[in-house]
């Protein structure tokens, strides 16, 4: 397993296997990036849900990224 840094210090992509992303913060788990070919890269959010399709990594690494760092994406804990 690789990890990759983000633009975002607390946020952590690990490579589980080839072509298969994970994003975490703090232990939590953010969401995954499935490479099917070199220009299409789906990105599903911590509930599976499909969130959308980027033509590189590094923008579906933003896209998740984002997701969770707009108010919009933001996660509350009851």
């Amino acid at each position: 397993m690789s990890t990759i840094s983000s633009a975002h210090a607390d946020i952590i992509w690990a490579e589980v296997e080839h072509g298969f992303y994970v994003g975490s913060r703090s232990g939590e788990f953010l969401g995954y990036i499935d490479v099917e070919t070199e220009t299409q890269h789906i990105v599903c959010d911590m509930y599976s849900q499909p969130v959308g399709e980027y033509a590189s990594l590094s923008e579906a690494m933003l896209a998740l990224e984002a997701l969770h760092l707009s108010p919009e994406g933001a996660i509350t804990v009851a």
